[in-house]
């Protein structure tokens, strides 16, 4: 398990300034289907519909931006070397930036050449990965319809993203069954679909502590990333998120929202006295 430092963007209005001139510019990689064969394309015209701490859209060139491609570069080279393919995100609590954190690293990952990116909102319950990219999607089709209904296809309902170079399952609307719907095999259909056609499949779900989500998910995934935020999230907390999930499914922690050197915080010291593994 290995600990990554991201530091919090530092002056966001800046960031919304420069951002018209830094869309990515790179071609996108081939995909399996070419996007108008999805579902359809999410263009995003103005930048500042964007929630601006997605850096890595924003600023490509930024040093939060940077820390990012440094999580992602550790991501590939455990997907050649450990076949990791299919990485959840999440976090003890809610408020700890996972899904922030899952958009930014697609963004980042989705530069990488040949890379092709999937990112899927299994956060049911309060599904917001679209209102952060400030996406109008070009039709309703979504996560929750292709487990109730088998007819759909994954490339039925997954959306193209353009500029940015990344395809979204969106997850639909909040729903109360969401056990049965995490739960059913046809989840799992969908997923082995994505392993098949993209190189690399993000899932933001929901917090660990407060919600059976991630336990029930965790038979999906090859391994899970989780979020805390320095100076916030309780080590109790925290220590109750890594029990909950299988040892050797954590791929490592990210430290959110750090203006310091990471080894310098009471994280380090909580971890100082753990055995720390690396994947």
């Amino acid at each position: 398990m290995t600990l990554f430092n991201i530091q919090s963007p530092r002056n966001n209005r800046r960031s919304r300034r420069t951002s018209r001139n830094a869309l990515p510019q790179s071609p996108a990689p081939e995909m399996p289907h070419s996007p108008m064969a999805l579902t359809g394309e999410a263009v995003i015209d103005d930048i500042d519909h964007v929630e601006s701490h997605l850096v890595a859209l924003h600023t490509p060139d930024a040093f939060e931006t940077e820390q990012y491609r440094l999580l992602a570069q550790q991501i590939e080279q455990m997907h050649k070397s450990n076949g990791l393919r299919v990485m959840a995100v999440s976090s003890p609590s809610m408020g700890d930036g996972k899904t922030t954190t899952t958009i930014n690293l697609a963004g980042v990952l989705s530069q990488t050449p040949g890379m092709r990116v999937l990112l899927i909102e299994a956060d049911l319950r309060c599904p917001s990965v679209s209102l952060l990219l400030g996406l109008d999607l070009p039709r309703p089709r979504n996560l929750i319809d292709a487990v109730v209904n088998p007819a759909l296809a994954l490339k039925d309902v997954v959306t193209w993203c353009a500029p940015f170079n990344f395809a979204l399952l969106p997850g639909g609307q909040p729903i109360a069954s969401h056990h049965e719907l995490l739960a059913s095999p046809r989840l799992g259909e969908l997923i082995l679909e994505a392993r098949q056609q993209y190189d690399c499949i993000l899932v933001d779900t929901p917090p660990i502590v407060p919600f059976s989500d991630c336990r029930i998910l965790s038979r999906w995934i090859d391994g899970f990333f989780i979020v805390v935020t320095a100076h916030k999230t309780p080590r109790q907390e925290l220590a109750q998120a890594l029990s909950v999930i299988d040892a050797n499914k954590i791929i490592g922690l990210v430290f959110n929202q750090d203006d310091h050197v990471a080894s310098s915080s009471y994280y380090a010291d909580y971890y100082s006295a753990k055995s720390v593994r690396s994947r």
